[in-house]
């Protein structure tokens, strides 16, 4: 795979097949009527998108990494992961 290029290139059933052999869930997180799923793939993020109630995934986009932590940091709980609260 070439990075983020080659991804881009990929059709939405070769970006699924990426993400369930290489990509590394790690949140997801609501919006507009959409579950969105993080997952991290070789050096970049990426995030498939599914319809509230549905199982297919509608598309799979990169995400920049400047997003992803304004879209995910905020939903976690640091004193509650550690178990300190």
């Amino acid at each position: 795979m070439a990075g983020k290029k080659g991804f881009a290139s990929l059709s939405l059933n070769e970006r699924l097949n990426l993400l369930k052999s290489k990509g590394r869930f790690i949140a997801t997180r609501g919006y507009a009527g959409f579950q969105v799923h993080l997952y991290a793939v070789e050096h970049y993020y990426c995030e498939a998108w599914q319809r509230l109630g549905h199982t297919q995934v509608q598309w799979i986009e990169l995400a920049p990494a400047d997003l992803v932590a304004d879209n995910y940091l905020l939903q976690v709980d640091i004193k509650q992961e550690l178990g300190l609260q």
